[in-house]
């Protein structure tokens, strides 16, 4: 089951998000809800995501609870 999370402050946050999903070997993306798609670790694509998308969401494929609980304790994510 897929999980997704809102990252709060996309601007200011993007680059520890990238720096926790590096951690993972599991496929982490990050998108815009709608249409576009980038890798969650790759900091290029996750600094365009964050200056150009109104919103972005963290999704992961898999549960993984120890990224889930970095995200939360560093307060990065909103989950939903």
């Amino acid at each position: 089951m897929k999980t997704i999370y809102l990252i709060k402050s996309p601007k200011e946050n993007i680059s520890e998000v990238v720096s926790i999903c590096e951690r993972f070997p599991q496929k982490t993306t990050l998108t815009d809800g709608e249409n576009y798609v980038v890798n969650a670790k790759s900091i290029i694509g996750a600094a365009y995501a964050a200056v150009e998308w109104q919103t972005v969401r963290l999704e992961v494929k898999e549960e993984i609870p120890v990224l889930e609980r970095l995200l939360k304790q560093k307060d990065l994510v909103e989950g939903f």
